[in-house]
């Protein structure tokens, strides 16, 4: 037998239909409601919320039935992902006579008819959508409720799918003797795996929402059987009237300020004269040091939820001048508490002789850093939460730190406090004792030394190898310049440059010089004879002193570059070969004590010149050696292989990696004048 009845409500056409199946044992009933509304309207709904959000309205409505506690489960499966979420409490359950009426209203809430619950407390919601708000977590829902009549005890179900927002079913009405009453909702096939929602964030997020209403009606909420107490992180609260003018009309609101003793998102929640929160929006201030919580309890702001207004934030006149008033309540009491907090500091600071200033100041400007600096040190625990438990010595070198860097570079204050201060103590007391063996600048230009040398690396590698640079790059003007210019290290950190692009005659002058040798008249450019050629270019000479000191041994690198572009050739080897022989023949430079290198440098050989580079018994790319010099045929890559090797350890310790957007910027920054036009344009 199937009865079937239309009614209308609220302008929502609802079908109520009752099915009744007979057997020769029981007749089961079931009850199908069916709302009359759009799909999108009902789905805008369950997903107007996060999943925390969504928690807090479905606690709501379990508070909202007088529930006394309230408990919030997950059950999860063996991949640790949640399989359904429960909401149990021990509220007045749902009476089955108003459970179909209550279902099938949406926007007419039997809560909009009386203000207060049977136990007389004041109603959160009243606009029937807060059971929807359980599908943003799950795509089934069943209530599961037991409430007391005539002093009897049933139970029954409601059940809903997202499959069909617009249908609920309501099962037979079953009497149980001794239970207890309550519902217990059961939200299953979970939409995701929602991470937040084991996050202590969500905990603290729920703590806030519901602080007011958990002290003044002492009620109890189990997050994952950890209870929502606002008293053990509480740790200061303020209140104040506010009076706002808003479309010509004058409103009260009263703000109430608490200060938590633990990491909080900042939040100011809108709420009624109850101090239900009903929307939440940003502070918007600056209140270093502070985690806190503002409720702005206005008669209005119930009006405005009911109609929809309030989720219009600051688009809304009323919201906008009353959270303009807020803020400026917010920042007026943070500036008394900073003032109070910041006295209260420096004179222990000053007791155990940890200030790091002594006297009165003696200047505006000076009182002014003062000023500053007991703010910033107030505010230190936001960058290092355990100086309060660090050591003397540890407050004492942090401290010292804050006062230089202010004084000296307050632009980056910041960021040094964060990667300074975020160090474990262990870290701190090393480089506490570091400074007292070096200064902070000795330490600095160390650790830039090792990261300028990796940005250079890898802009060097850029210009060298990038087709359309390397096509353009020149070499005397560009390459050699670079090089010349404070980066002759890649050739090997033991040499110091001598001779830059200079005739042969210039090295073997300044090769004399270095050897404290005079007389010679080296003026006549034919003195130096080069078989094959009347003038040697060198494009570097390089020189070091060898052991033992006082024996003026030295050796001398002389490196030869082609462009890039350029492949090292046999006439490049022969020319190179010319050049030790017009040393090794002349009788004024032998038993000078000094041995001669010469690298000839490109990115890549000709195979003729490949197969001279690797000759039997011979280390690879050595094609010369005698008494007095020896010949090289290298690549770019070999260099900048050697180069990082030598580098790796501190590379490793420093923690900085270099990619091609840091060795442009450091070739920009350094060598703008020597780059190529084209890459000039790319980088200004």
């Amino acid at each position: 037998m199937k009865l079937e009845a239309i009614l209308n409500h609220n302008n929502y056409n609802v079908t109520i239909e009752l099915s009744i199946y007979g057997t020769s044992e029981k007749t089961i009933r079931m009850f199908e409601i069916n709302i009359e509304v759009q799909n999108d309207h009902l789905e805008k709904i369950t997903r107007s919320l996060g999943p925390v959000q969504s928690l807090s309205e479905l606690i709501w409505n379990s508070l909202d039935a007088d529930a006394s506690e309230v408990f919030v489960n997950f059950k999860r499966n063996d991949l640790n992902g949640i399989d359904f979420i429960t909401i149990t409490d021990n509220g007045h359950g749902i009476l089955f006579d108003t459970a179909r009426e209550a279902f099938k209203n949406l926007g007419g809430s039997e809560k909009a008819h009386g203000g207060k619950t049977p136990g007389g407390r004041n109603f959160h919601g009243k606009q029937g959508k807060g059971r929807f708000k359980a599908y943003a977590l799950g795509n089934t829902v069943q209530w599961a409720t037991t409430f007391f009549k005539d002093n009897k005890t049933f139970s029954y179900q409601i059940s809903g799918s997202v499959m069909d927002l617009r249908k609920f079913k309501i099962s037979d009405l079953t009497e149980i003797k001794g239970a207890q009453q309550g519902t217990k909702l059961i939200v299953g096939d979970i939409n995701k795996n929602f991470p937040i929602l084991d996050q202590e964030k969500a905990f603290l997020d729920l703590l806030q929402e519901f602080a007011l209403y958990i002290k003044q009606y002492n009620v109890k909420i189990w997050y994952k059987e950890k209870c929502l107490n606002p008293a053990l992180l509480e740790k200061n609260t303020a209140t104040e009237k506010i009076f706002f003018t808003s479309e010509a009309e004058t409103f009260e609101l009263e703000l109430l300020i608490v200060e938590w003793n633990t990491s909080v998102e900042r939040i100011i929640y809108l709420c009624d004269e109850n101090g239900f929160a009903l929307s939440q929006i940003n502070p918007g201030i600056q209140a270093p040091g502070f985690n806190f919580t503002a409720y702005a309890k206005c008669k209005k702001f119930r009006e405005l939820f009911e109609t929809g207004d309030i989720e219009s934030k600051e688009l809304n006149p009323i919201v906008r001048d009353a959270v303009k008033e807020v803020r400026k309540g917010l920042k007026d009491y943070f500036r008394k508490r900073s003032s109070e907090q910041s006295s209260e500091l420096v004179s222990r600071l000053k007791f155990e002789k940890l200030y790091p200033y002594e006297g009165e100041p003696q200047t505006p400007v000076e009182s002014v850093e003062r000023q500053i600096f007991d703010v910033l040190t107030l505010n230190l625990h936001d960058y290092m939460p355990d100086f309060e438990d660090a050591s003397a010595k540890n407050k004492r070198f942090t401290l010292r730190l804050l006062k230089e860097s202010l004084e000296n570079n307050p632009t980056s204050l910041t960021r040094i406090l964060q990667e300074v201060l975020e160090l474990p103590l262990e870290k701190q007391d090393d480089l506490a004792s570091l400074l007292e063996k070096t200064s902070l600048e000795s330490i600095i230009n160390a650790s830039k030394l090792v990261s300028d040398r990796l940005d250079f690396l890898k802009g060097l590698e850029t210009i060298l190898y990038e087709p359309d640079i390397k096509k353009v790059l020149k070499e005397r003007s560009q390459l050699h310049k670079i090089l010349a210019n404070g980066q002759t290290w890649v050739f090997g950190e033991k040499y110091h440059l001598c001779v830059s692009d200079q005739s042969l005659k210039a090295v073997l002058k300044k090769h004399f010089q270095l050897l404290k040798k005079t007389g010679l008249d080296l003026e006549d450019e034919q003195a130096i004879e080069v078989p094959g050629k009347k003038k040697g270019i060198v494009d570097l000479m390089l020189s070091r002193m060898l052991a033992p000191i006082g024996m003026n041994l030295r050796e001398h690198l002389i490196v030869e570059l082609k462009r890039p572009t350029e492949k090292i050739t046999l006439d490049e080897i022969h020319q190179l070969e010319r050049y030790m022989l017009a040393i090794s023949g002349d009788e004024r430079f032998s038993n000078t004590n000094t041995f001669w290198s010469f690298w000839l440098v490109s990115n890549e050989m000709d195979k003729y010149a490949a197969e001279k580079a690797c000759q039997t018994e011979r280390p690879h790319g050595n094609f010369y050696k005698s008494k007095s010099c020896e010949g090289w045929v290298k690549t770019w890559a070999q260099i900048l292989e050697d180069c990082r090797s030598r580098l790796q350890f501190f590379q490793e310790k420093l923690g900085y990696s270099a990619d091609k957007a840091s060795g442009l910027d450091y070739l920009k920054n350094t060598y703008l004048k020597y780059l190529p036009a084209q890459l000039k344009k790319d980088l200004v």
